[in-house]
């Protein structure tokens, strides 16, 4: 799940990433937090790419309603959740179909509940599977893994901003992750198809701007994969 939080107070973007990882850990979910102190920044890389944005109704340079409102211009889908610090400032948020919203205090139970019937309907629209990690079972976004290797008889799955490791063969793993998803590029690498940028004689470069080698052998199977996806 990746979700955008737009707060320009220090103390309540520490305290809800600190919620937000306790969810992740209760729940066995990867969990992809951006955190933004202005709107400006926040849309200058917004690109309808976060199942769900909060974001403070009182923000310095653009309100909240008013950010609100360009994001609906980009992504009609986006679920909005206010943050506040008065419950009638968030009746405004229905103008543009805000999904719900939190009053400052955050606690921990509401934010809970939230994110329960969120991650349901998210769900729903996107791929999963499930891995067992050296830190115990996860279920995990397709689209959020860049790729999988093998070093020194360890599994590590490389994502945006965490690796995990898992005790596990590549060719177990393998046999788990959806094929319209991964392909196989080496016999140390399984790349994400959709998150190749570009592919060389030699190289793929992925859409972090990672360059891995690939086996020759097999370049035809991985043009294969791409097509498939074109």
């Amino acid at each position: 799940m990746k979700i955008a939080l737009i707060e320009d107070e220090e103390i309540y973007s520490s305290y809800f990433k600190n919620l937000i990882n306790q969810y992740e850990s209760n729940n066995s979910l990867f969990i992809e937090l951006d955190i933004f102190n202005t709107s400006i920044t926040f849309l200058e890389k917004f690109k309808a790419n976060y199942d769900i944005v909060f974001i403070d109704i009182e923000l310095p340079d653009i309100n909240g309603l008013e950010l609100s409102k360009k994001i609906r211009k980009i992504d009609e889908e986006a679920i909005i959740i206010f943050i506040t610090n008065l419950a009638q400032f968030a009746i405004n948020g229905y103008e543009v179909n805000a999904y719900d919203y939190i009053v400052k205090p955050i606690k921990y139970e509401r934010l809970e509940a939230i994110l329960n019937k969120i991650s349901t309907k998210v769900e729903k629209n996107a791929d999963f599977f499930n891995i067992k990690t050296t830190s115990g079972y996860l279920k995990i976004r397709c689209k959020d893994v860049y790729y999988i290797s093998v070093d020194d008889h360890l599994v590590y799955l490389h994502l945006k901003n965490k690796n995990y490791e898992c005790w596990d063969s590549l060719k177990n793993i393998e046999k788990t992750l959806p094929k319209d998803f991964f392909v196989r590029i080496s016999k140390s690498k399984i790349v994400n198809i959709f998150h190749i940028a570009s592919i060389g004689n030699k190289t793929i470069i992925l859409s972090n701007n990672l360059e891995l080698i690939f086996s020759p052998l097999l370049k035809n199977q991985i043009m294969d994969a791409l097509n498939k996806v074109i």
